[in-house]
This record gives structure tokens, C-alpha cells and sequence, in this order.
């Protein structure tokens, strides 16, 4: 071998040693990162786990970081040639004003301060890390976090309580049509032979806020317009209230068979867990044909590029 080609050989080998050391301190650094800001804001995190192991709020939300970081990881892959470069006066302010936030909530005793300030700390430290192009390319599964702070309860008792009468309401009404005698009391759907009591877990808000978490990452992925997407992501709630309705329906069928225990316990969960599976099924197929729609309109007939 030439002396030039060893050098050139040499020289590349150094800059690949050099990518791998780099990245390999990257991670370190996140990992490092990471412990200080579980570290700094356990308090959010504890107070999480204890709002979902006691059922208080919607156990869906404990997904939305999980899905934020596929994105992230997607994004990420796409953004290779993206500009590094830290912005302290956006970022440190921002950081600052989390800590803040978490402090509050933890003299208040109260999640929500804590839980916010904590995903506010995050933005701040990507932008005081990585700068605004970086911020840009990951501005949607960021924000996205925020879906992970549990609602105040007032606004979920309220919207509890509508969900079930409405679901209740159509419910009654279909199964009135397909020949059932059934007589609504509010949210209590009542057969000659048993009665079926609409419960918080049953008014549908479940499946509204598993259908949205779930259609967000979905319509950001998907190729199309922005109308096009929006349009995933309002289709979400209909889709919701009417696999409620179904899910309903299903277990009045069923109980009226079978008896009123399929509508409790573990037969009761399996029926509410399939139908949104089938709803999601649903939402993923719109999301799918849409982006095939908008694919096929930027080709011609004989698939080449017009």
C-alpha cells in the first residue's frame, strides 16, 4: 500500500474513532442529564405514581412520554444536517422558570405546579443545550409532554358526568331500536331482567383520551397536509364517544345472554379494551388512506412523479 493511501486510511479510521467517541459521550451526558432531572423533580414523578396506582386520572397519559421519545428518536434520524448551537437567553430563563415551578408545587404540596414546571424545565434545556433549529425539529413531540399532566379534577368530574348521560342517552336509544326493553334513568340503563349502571370508568372519557394521545404522534407522522392531518386528529373524538356507544351496547347485548356479571370484572374490561383497540384500528386506517390519497395525487397514473 502507498504511503498516501495508509495516511488516508489512517485519517478516516481517526474520524470515525472520533464520531463514535463523541457519540458515546453524548449518551453519557443524557444519561447524566437524565439522573439530575429525575433527581431534581422526583417529587412530579412520585406524585404521578401515585395518581395513577390510585385510578384518579387516566392511565393513558402514562404513555405520552414513551410516544414523545419515538418521535423524538424518528426526528432525530432526520435531522443529521440540522445546526447545533445553544441558546442560553430563550433557554436558561425557561429552565429556570421550571425549577421554579417545581419548588411552588412542592411548597404548595400540589402536583400540578411541579409536573408542568418540570416538562417547562425540559423545553429549556434542549433549547439551552441544542438552540432553536434543534428546538424546531422537535417542537411537536415536546409540546407533546404536556399532554402528560393530568387534567384538574373539577374538569374531569364535569366532563365525566356529560359523557355518561350522552352515552347513556344513545345507547338506550339504540338498543330501543334493535328491540330491547330498556328505560334510562339518567346514566342507568334499566332491562326487565337487570340493570346496567353507566360508571365513571364507562362514561367514555377513557376512550377520548386514549383515541387523542393516540392520534397526535399518528397525524404528525403521517404524510399530508396539515388539514389533513388536523382532520385525524378531530375524527378522534367522535370516534370515541361512538366506540363508547358500541362498547355499551355490546355489554347490554351480552348481559342480557349471558347475565349482569358479564358487565363487571375482567369480561367487563376485555369488551372496553378490544373496542378501542377497534376504534384506534379505525383512526390508524383514516390515517393511512389519507396519506395514500395525498401520495397518489402527486403521481401519475403511471406512478411517475408529474
Amino acid at each position: 500500500m502507498k504511503e498516501g493511501s495508509r495516511e488516508k486510511v489512517a485519517s478516516a479510521g481517526a474520524v470515525a474513532l472520533g464520531e463514535r467517541t463523541k457519540r458515546a459521550w453524548g449518551i453519557v451526558h443524557l444519561a447524566i442529564a437524565g439522573a439530575l432531572l429525575v433527581m431534581f423533580f422526583w417529587p412530579a414523578f412520585e406524585w404521578a405514581g401515585r395518581q395513577l396506582e390510585s385510578g384518579d386520572e387516566p392511565w393513558q397519559l402514562a404513555f405520552v412520554p414513551f410516544l414523545s421519545l419515538m418521535v423524538i428518536s424518528r426526528r432525530v434520524s432526520e435531522m443529521r444536517g440540522v445546526r447545533v448551537h445553544g441558546s442560553s437567553g430563550i433557554g436558561f430563563p425557561l429552565m429556570l422558570a421550571g425549577a421554579l415551578l417545581n419548588l411552588f408545587g412542592i411548597v404548595i404540596e400540589h402536583p400540578l405546579p411541579s409536573q408542568v414546571g418540570m416538562i417547562a424545565f425540559v423545553q429549556g434545556a434542549v433549547l439551552f443545550a441544542w438552540g432553536k433549529d434543534v428546538y424546531r425539529g422537535l417542537a411537536f413531540p415536546l409540546l407533546y409532554l404536556f399532554l402528560a399532566v393530568p387534567l384538574p379534577r373539577t374538569v374531569l368530574v364535569a366532563a365525566t358526568g356529560s359523557l355518561k348521560t350522552v352515552g347513556a342517552a344513545v345507547a338506550g336509544t339504540m338498543l330501543s331500536w334493535i328491540g330491547f326493553a330498556v328505560v334510562r334513568d339518567g346514566a342507568i340503563l334499566k332491562f326487565p331482567t337487570f340493570t346496567l349502571v353507566v360508571a365513571d370508568e364507562c362514561s367514555g372519557l377513557q376512550s377520548l383520551i386514549t383515541l387523542l394521545v393516540a392520534s397526535l404522534p399518528v397525524a404528525y407522522l403521517m404524510s399530508g397536509r396539515l388539514r389533513r392531518r388536523a382532520a385525524i386528529v378531530l375524527i378522534s373524538f367522535p370516534l370515541a364517544l361512538v366506540a363508547n356507544v358500541v362498547r355499551l351496547v355490546v355489554t347490554a347485548v351480552l348481559a342480557n345472554k349471558f347475565g349482569e356479571e358479564i358487565a363487571e370484572g375482567s369480561p367487563h374490561t376485555l369488551i372496553g379494551v378490544v373496542i378501542v383497540l377497534l376504534a384506534f384500528m379505525v383512526l390508524y386506517g383514516l390515517s393511512s388512506a389519507i396519506s395514500d390519497t395525498t401520495t397518489q395525487a402527486k403521481l401519475g397514473g403511471n406512478g411517475e412523479s408529474v
